[in-house]
Parts: structure tokens; C-alpha cells; sequence
């Protein structure tokens, strides 16, 4: 428990990337699924896991994620979670994760 307090992140997070991976591999996936119905496909539980803030903050990135997550959401509706997992050390930022699954939820 003493490791929550002290912990900082070592290396770069970058969710741009991750989460536009991710909306491939699912769009790829879908593709097998093309002449089904939403209904009679499976479903899909994005899983968004965060030490704290992106270091990804160049102008656009945040626009980038936003988008990829409602392009997966609006494809999928009630066929996608989008769940957001803090595990950094306590009063790291989460907003970012927030705004993602926020977003998620307002279009699916």
C-alpha cells in the first residue's frame, strides 16, 4: 500500500496510438463479421488503463482519442464498454480517461 503514495510513471503513455491500434483490430475483426447483424455479433469491452495523464499532447491528440473512441462507439452501440482504469499513485490526473469513457458512453 505504501508503493500507491510513492509511485510515479517511468516511461511515456501514449493513448493516440494505442487506442487507434485498438479501433483497427476491432474494425479488422468486424470485417469477418460483415454479412451479420449487429445483434448476432459478440461483444467488445475496450479497457483503457492509466498511471496518469497521456504524454501524448501535441495539438490534436486529445481530438484523435476522442474520435476513435465514438467512430467504435457509434459502430458498436450497446456492443461496446469503454472502461477507464486509473492505477497510478494517489492524485495522479485521470481526467483524460474519464473524458474518453464519458465520450463512449454519450455515443454509443
Amino acid at each position: 500500500l505504501h508503493r500507491q503514495r510513492t509511485a510515479t510513471p517511468r516511461s511515456h503513455g501514449n493513448y493516440v496510438n494505442s487506442i487507434e491500434y485498438a479501433e483497427n483490430v476491432i474494425n479488422d475483426d468486424l470485417q469477418c463479421f460483415s454479412n451479420f447483424d449487429l445483434d448476432d455479433i459478440g461483444a467488445y469491452m475496450l479497457v483503457l488503463l492509466s498511471d496518469g495523464s497521456p504524454s501524448d499532447n501535441k495539438p490534436g491528440d486529445q481530438m484523435r482519442r476522442r474520435d476513435a473512441v465514438c467512430r467504435l462507439s457509434q459502430r458498436l452501440k450497446s456492443k461496446l464498454t469503454v472502461y477507464g482504469m486509473g492505477i497510478g499513485a494517489m492524485g495522479s490526473d485521470f481526467e483524460q480517461l474519464k473524458y474518453l469513457v464519458d465520450a463512449a458512453t454519450e455515443h454509443g
